[in-house]
Protein backbone atom coordinates (compact mmCIF):
# COMPACT_ATOMS: atom_id res chain seq x y z
CA UNK A 1 0.00 0.00 0.00
CA UNK A 2 0.85 3.45 -0.49
CA UNK A 3 1.84 5.74 2.61
CA UNK A 4 2.36 9.38 3.43
CA UNK A 5 4.34 9.80 6.66
CA UNK A 6 4.55 13.17 8.69
CA UNK A 7 8.54 13.94 9.25
CA UNK A 8 9.45 16.32 11.76
CA UNK A 9 13.09 18.04 13.25
CA UNK A 10 13.10 18.74 16.48
CA UNK A 11 15.92 21.32 18.26
CA UNK A 12 17.72 20.74 21.99
CA UNK A 13 14.45 21.87 23.60
CA UNK A 14 11.97 19.38 21.78
CA UNK A 15 10.31 22.19 19.56
CA UNK A 16 9.47 21.43 16.04
CA UNK A 17 12.00 23.72 14.00
CA UNK A 18 11.25 21.70 10.46
CA UNK A 19 8.24 19.28 8.92
CA UNK A 20 6.92 17.70 5.49
CA UNK A 21 4.45 15.13 4.70
CA UNK A 22 6.34 12.83 2.00
CA UNK A 23 4.28 10.06 0.28
CA UNK A 24 6.18 6.49 0.23
CA UNK A 25 4.79 3.61 -2.09
CA UNK A 26 4.61 0.45 -2.15
CA UNK A 27 7.81 -2.00 -2.50
CA UNK A 28 8.96 -5.46 -3.80
CA UNK A 29 8.94 -8.50 -2.04
CA UNK A 30 12.81 -8.23 -2.44
CA UNK A 31 13.20 -4.36 -1.75
CA UNK A 32 14.76 -3.87 2.24
CA UNK A 33 14.09 -6.12 5.03
CA UNK A 34 11.59 -8.59 6.16
CA UNK A 35 10.57 -9.26 2.68
CA UNK A 36 10.11 -6.01 1.42
CA UNK A 37 8.15 -5.01 4.88
CA UNK A 38 10.90 -2.33 6.29
CA UNK A 39 12.82 0.10 4.14
CA UNK A 40 14.72 3.23 4.89
CA UNK A 41 14.28 6.65 3.16
CA UNK A 42 15.62 10.47 3.10
CA UNK A 43 13.72 13.33 2.84
CA UNK A 44 15.49 16.90 2.74
CA UNK A 45 13.78 19.70 4.89
CA UNK A 46 13.91 22.81 5.42
CA UNK A 47 14.75 24.13 8.96
CA UNK A 48 13.84 27.58 11.30
CA UNK A 49 16.48 26.82 13.08
CA UNK A 50 19.68 23.72 13.66
CA UNK A 51 17.72 20.37 14.67
CA UNK A 52 19.04 18.04 16.66
CA UNK A 53 16.70 15.02 16.01
CA UNK A 54 14.30 13.58 13.61
CA UNK A 55 11.58 10.79 12.81
CA UNK A 56 8.61 10.29 11.56
CA UNK A 57 5.66 11.91 13.96
CA UNK A 58 2.77 9.92 12.20
CA UNK A 59 1.64 7.74 9.11
CA UNK A 60 -1.25 6.68 7.46
CA UNK A 61 -2.26 4.42 4.32
CA UNK A 62 -3.76 5.65 1.80
CA UNK A 63 -6.83 5.10 -0.02
CA UNK A 64 -5.78 3.43 -3.53
CA UNK A 65 -9.07 2.53 -4.97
Amino acid sequence: ATAECAVQVLNEQYAVVGWKTVTIGPNEAGEGDGGGRTTAHRVQLRLESEGVSGGVNSFWILDDR
